[in-house]
């Protein structure tokens, strides 16, 4: 059985999405910076992401469903098509974001 909140890194995470992972399901990131990065269909689904920081990022198709948001920074981030039911947004910044064809449900 897999922990349920394993913590990774946001360096760890990059490295891994750059050799073609993009299942980060149930991590744990503490408030860590992934500002300006491209992780188009990347999957944080359950994942616990609070005060993370996304501005400018491009985020086409990722699944954020069930995730906690708290305190996230999406400022103008590409957020087109992205999955985040369920998903826990309280007090997360989504201003200029690209949320056209997202599940905000």
């Amino acid at each position: 059985m897999r922990t349920p909140r394993n913590k990774k890194t946001a360096e760890e995470i990059l490295r891994r999405y750059k050799r073609g992972d993009k299942e980060f399901r149930n991590v744990s990131v503490q408030a860590e910076d992934l500002s300006r990065r491209r992780l188009v269909g990347i999957v944080f689904e359950g994942a616990s992401l609070m005060g993370s920081n996304f501005e400018r990022s491009i985020l086409k198709q990722a699944s954020f469903s069930a995730a906690n948001l708290r305190e996230a920074n999406f400022k103008g981030a590409d957020l087109s098509k992205a999955n985040f039911k369920g998903a826990d947004l309280r007090g997360a910044t989504l201003r200029s974001a690209n949320l056209s064809g997202a599940d905000l449900r």
